[in-house]
This record gives C-alpha cells, sequence and structure tokens, in this order.
C-alpha cells in the first residue's frame, strides 16, 4: 500500500497538482473537458475530476486494480498530459536495463511513471534515493536520460 501511495503523490506532483483545490462533480466538468478525457483513460471509468482554476485545467484521476493515471485537459477542452504509474514488475526492459548503472551505484528506485505530454512527447520518470541525493530521472522511450532534477 505504501507503494500506491508513493506513486499516487509522484504522479500528482508531475501533473503540479495540490490537493488544495477541490473536487468536482462528473456533471459540473464541460462536455469538450469530459470527452477529451474520457478518450485518455484506456476504457476506465474516471473516479475523481479536480479544476485547477490557478492552471487553466481540468484534471481527471483514473484509480483501480489495474492502473493509476491522470490525466490533464485544458478548460477549452484540449488534451494536455496524461501521466500513468507503473508497478515496478511493469516497466518496460530497457528502463530497468537504463536505471541498472544508479541502482548499481546505490539509488533505489521508485514511482515509475509513463508521461504523455501534448508538447514535450513520451518518457518516463523515475525517482532516485541514495543516502545523499534525492533526484527525479527523466527518461525517453528508448532509456536515454533527458534530464536529471533534483528533488
Amino acid at each position: 500500500m505504501n507503494t500506491t501511495k508513493n506513486m499516487i503523490a509522484g504522479l500528482l506532483m508531475i501533473a503540479g497538482f495540490s490537493v488544495h483545490y477541490p473536487a468536482k462533480a462528473q456533471q459540473d466538468i464541460p462536455a469538450q473537458v469530459r470527452s477529451a478525457a474520457e478518450s485518455k483513460t484506456g476504457g476506465y471509468k474516471i473516479t475523481q475530476w479536480v479544476s485547477d482554476r490557478q492552471g487553466g485545467k481540468y484534471i481527471a484521476t483514473v484509480l483501480n486494480k489495474e492502473t493509476f493515471r491522470i490525466i490533464e485537459i485544458d478548460t477549452k477542452g484540449k488534451w494536455l498530459r496524461t501521466s500513468q504509474a507503473f508497478q515496478p514488475d511493469s516497466v518496460p526492459d530497457i528502463i530497468i536495463q537504463a536505471l541498472a548503472a544508479y541502482v548499481k551505484d546505490g539509488y533505489e528506485t521508485d514511482n515509475y511513471t509513463l508521461v504523455e505530454d501534448a508538447a514535450k512527447g513520451t518518457y518516463y520518470t523515475v525517482d532516485l534515493t541514495s543516502d545523499d541525493d534525492d533526484t527525479t530521472l527523466y527518461l525517453s522511450t528508448e532509456g536515454k536520460v533527458i534530464k536529471k532534477e533534483k528533488r
């Protein structure tokens, strides 16, 4: 369960989500926003909506036994980003191979996320933790490091 909580926290941070934004009822979400989000759920039901007025977007959450996704849609219904958490045993081999050097250097890995972004493309994020360092690693779908960002 702790891993699930960590994944949720990591995805919410990636989405720029704050728990201070109020949840919205499905009927309060504009139709074009609902439609855009539903096209990105992978067939799963949206479990929560949040309005991020400051960010000018709506955030749809899909949380069930099979998946955890955060879908961001702007107020006009344009898809912005989808973030999907993975359990460690579901991470693609190419990403595991890219992380091997970090693990060898003493890092622990956590919060595996696939991000599909309208502006930045598709990439993975993984949190790395050691005694001296807390970093989020951004990796291309080919397993190449895009950037490292201290947390």
